[in-house]
């Protein structure tokens, strides 16, 4: 099975755990990846470690996906930064929210804008914009996307 077919938990039972997790944080993955098998070829050929770079590059397909996973349910037409942060959250948050980021916000209350936030992505009224934030509360956006400077001293205003 390819790994351009292949969702997180498939990933997870095939390859390291350290390979998918760099599979789903690095936005152009395929693109790093590709450029590293091209580098091996060239080491190989030109006689640099040559038996290191074969052994490797017989490796590879073992070690690494080809591809970040895949989300069949996440609409073709939006933007690949989107289905990059789209599948960022569901691995972060696919056993469950972790530890609260901010004190007193509780579990339950996280995963519910984890989930809006998810929603607003695939149904495209979200964009991925790293010098914008939004503010989340009850699974509504109560603030933004506004420019990340000075966003405390919006919040305080509550």
């Amino acid at each position: 099975m390819e790994g351009s077919t292949m969702g997180i938990d498939e990933m997870l039972e095939r390859y390291p755990k350290i390979e998918v997790e760099r599979s789903i944080f690095d936005r152009d993955y395929s693109k790093h990846r590709a450029e590293t098998v091209a580098r091996l070829w060239e080491s190989m050929h030109s006689g640099i470690n040559a038996s290191i770079c074969r052994q490797t590059l017989n490796e590879m397909d073992n070690i690494s996906p080809l591809q970040a996973p895949s989300y069949p349910d996440v609409p073709k037409n939006l933007d690949s930064d989107v289905v990059w942060r789209i599948g960022v959250l569901r691995y972060a948050y696919r056993n469950g929210s972790p530890a609260p980021v901010l004190p007193g916000l509780m579990p339950e209350e996280d995963m519910r804008n984890i989930s809006a936030v998810l929603d607003a992505y695939i149904r495209g009224e979200l964009r991925v914009d790293a010098d914008k934030v939004t503010v989340w509360f009850a699974g509504k956006m109560v603030l933004g996307p506004c420019v990340r400077e000075g966003i405390w001293d919006k919040i305080r205003l509550w």
